[in-house]
């Protein structure tokens, strides 16, 4: 039931009819879109390795959509197991009406025109070589239906995990679907037997002799109709009912129709049952916490504890993210423009969640009571403003940590000055 078309349509349907998995993956999205990203050049001291990390920099801001819609596409992979995006690519020729060279830019190089995703319901199939490497996504895509084959090399396979080299990875709604199917039926029960409880089950009255397997044909229909009306009766604008007016030789009525009540309370708590099973789905990416306060109870400190463990578990999500641009996205777009490798930056990108302000204040404040060195130090500083979400400062509110950059500044500046006249001279 989970495997290919199946398995595509069955997550879909959990992802977007059932209010937990919704709000679960609403949270890890929301949550992954504020992890801050950034390009890091390969040696900060290298000219064309820092040329290299602005040129990647700009062609993820040169694309006809942002890298926050590329984000959003590529973690679908957590609703079914793998997101595969094709990378097509333009000359950046700067403003003008063809899409295939309009760019921000006018230095001729190739950048990413889109990253877009191939979607999973379009899947056909997978093409392998004879040593079981992934070729090729094959799809079978709207508009015109038509069957294409997308190659690997223009192609980005992410994947949240995966087990025995599986490109369709493993979902983390798989080990939410039993709990999942089940709270599903139980919500269809639990709203039949509202109605039922509401209405009453209908109960029709007929002739001994129309239940008898002897029964003519004309009694026969005349039973298949009756018992249509009572599995179909229901109490609403269109509520109406027309039965014969028979009576038998003792005067009794020969058809009749009454509702019957159902008892009283139940074995089993259907509500009861179906917030438990909403637990267990939440409990699969450790997102139970989206359930404080609306039937489970908690401290503070076990809602606290909870985040810790829910972020700690989504920072492994955007490495995977990261792991397949750096290995590559970024080298195939070095190799089209011809760049050198040695000279390729690298993806990297912060945490899930920042540290509450309150522990970080008392870290700090601890730190400082036993005598350790803080705000002296201007990369210290800056880290410890971003941690709290405010604006790091050009120039470094300390005097001390003024001339602790400056210093560095001037000793880099000399020791290239000597590099470049250790050059000359050797030329």
């Amino acid at each position: 039931e989970l495997k290919g078309s199946k398995g595509v349509a069955a997550f879909r349907e959990m992802a977007t009819n059932h209010p937990v998995v919704g709000s679960m993956l609403f949270a890890v999205k929301m949550m992954m879109r504020q992890v801050p990203w950034d390009v890091k050049p390969a040696n900060a001291l290298d000219p064309a390795a820092i040329e290299g990390a602005e040129f990647v920099s700009s062609c993820l801001d040169d694309m006809s959509h942002t890298w926050d819609d590329a984000l959003v596409e590529i973690l679908s992979m957590l609703t079914y197991g793998w997101a595969f995006l094709e990378t097509t690519y333009k000359q950046r020729m700067g403003p003008g009406d063809d899409p295939t060279r309009r760019s921000k830019y006018r230095d001729g190089r190739f950048g990413w025109r889109k990253i877009a995703l191939r979607g999973q319901e379009s899947l056909q199939g997978w093409q392998f070589d004879d040593n079981g490497g992934l070729r090729a996504m094959v799809q079978w895509a709207p508009p015109d239906y038509r069957q294409r084959v997308i190659p690997i090399e223009r192609g980005l396979l992410f994947r949240p995990t995966f087990e025995k080299q599986n490109p369709e990875g493993v979902s983390p709604l798989r080990t939410a679907y039993t709990s999942y199917y089940y709270s599903k039926h139980f919500m269809r029960i639990w709203g039949i037997g509202i109605e039922r409880d509401l209405n009453g089950i209908p109960v029709a009255w007929v002739p001994p002799e129309m239940l008898g397997s002897n029964a003519p044909s004309e009694m026969s229909a005349n039973l298949a109709a009756i018992k249509k009306i009572v599995t179909q009766i229901r109490n609403d604008e269109q509520a109406g009912l027309v039965f014969p007016m028979a009576y038998n030789d003792a005067g009794q009525k020969k058809y009749d129709l009454t509702l019957m009540s159902t008892g009283g309370k139940r074995n089993f708590d259907l509500v009861a049952a179906m917030s438990y099973l909403d637990s267990k789905i939440a409990q699969t990416v450790l997102a139970d916490l989206i359930l404080l306060g609306h039937g489970e109870t908690g401290s503070y400190a076990l809602s606290e504890s909870k985040m810790d463990l829910f972020s700690q578990a989504l920072d492994a999500w955007p490495d995977s993210i990261a792991s397949v641009f750096n290995r590559y996205a970024i080298p195939r777009l070095f190799a089209i423009n011809g760049m050198p490798e040695e000279s390729m930056p690298t993806l990297t990108h912060g945490k899930v969640a920042k540290m509450p302000l309150e522990r970080l204040s008392a870290f700090v404040q601890a730190m400082a009571s036993s005598g350790a060195a803080i705000f002296p130090s201007p990369d210290l500083e800056a880290h410890l403003l971003r941690e709290a979400g405010l604006p790091v400062p050009q120039a470094d509110c300390s005097e001390i940590g003024k001339s602790a950059v400056t210093d560095t500044s001037t000793a880099i500046r000399e020791a290239l000055d000597e590099f470049n006249r250790a050059i000359g001279d050797a030329a």
